[in-house]
């Protein structure tokens, strides 16, 4: 913001009357358009530093949250220690992660063009147009904690997935169930599903999502409405149907970890 507010500063500097831009002004010689072009540039640098931090946090909550299981369920197996290198990058690379950040880029390009032009248009003073571009970040900035989250809790839940699949490969039986945190921003039909135990179905453990009528794998289940993924914040809880094939956690997590291929 510091820099918009210096590239905008020296527009009104040089062009303003009376501390504001006429539109008259403005139009000749590509005046406003140069202005456009000169904020979504800083804008666009700023988005690319943000967007090359959201493809990093899937492909990392993918890896700790699929060891994490492993270890839950039986840190004395070593095969566990080999996390597919194919899964995390389908994560990282989830095509609909990829639409919500170029969202984010052209969302702020077009907030950027309407503020200038409507304050040019309506005459604003510096400060009121400052404001209206602060705005613009703000919803961003917002936008991009949304797609953090959503992509953050995706990847949690294709990493417990693939951890379940496994075990059951290897004949370890798991019970699965939706736990959704419950406060008072909980979707009324994440709520009726907490607690849920899912069941084979289709030769998978599946869970049968009654508020829309359909066979998901859980939470961030692609088949689901936007309105059921965006944000959401439930999870699968694993449970054991039989005692361990190990000896149960010989050492602590941090310490086990370290003997793993992450």
């Amino acid at each position: 913001m510091k820099e918009t507010r210096s590239k905008l500063g020296l527009i009104y500097e040089k062009y303003a009357v009376d501390g504001k831009l006429s539109y008259a002004d403005m139009a000749k010689y590509n005046r406003l358009t140069a202005l456009e072009g000169e904020l979504t540039k800083v804008a666009g640098t700023t988005n690319a530093a943000v967007s090359g931090r959201l493809v990093s946090i899937p492909g990392s909550i993918y890896k700790d949250t699929y060891s994490m299981s492993a270890y839950a369920i039986d840190p004395s197996r070593p095969s566990w220690g080999v996390i597919p290198k194919s899964a995390v990058e389908s994560v990282a690379n989830n095509p609909l992660d990829k639409i919500a950040r170029n969202t984010l880029t052209q969302t702020t390009r077009e907030g950027i063009r309407r503020a200038v032009v409507q304050g040019v248009m309506q005459g604003q003073s510096y400060p009121d147009m400052a404001k209206a571009l602060k705005k613009v970040y703000e919803v961003s900035a917002y936008k991009a904690q949304v797609i953090a989250r959503t992509e953050g809790q995706r990847a949690m839940a294709e990493g417990q997935r693939d951890i379940l699949d496994k075990s059951q490969s290897l004949g370890i039986k798991i019970r699965l169930f939706w736990d959704a945190y419950l406060d008072s921003r909980t979707r009324d039909n994440h709520a009726f599903m907490n607690g849920r135990e899912a069941v084979e179905h289709d030769g998978q453990l599946m869970f049968y999502y009654e508020p829309t009528g359909q066979w998901v794998t859980g939470p961030m289940d692609p088949s689901l409405p936007a309105a059921d993924v965006i944000q959401c914040r439930c999870a699968l809880r694993q449970e054991l149907a039989d005692e361990p094939a190990g000896k149960g956690q010989p050492e602590s997590y941090e310490e086990w970890k370290k003997g793993l291929s992450l």
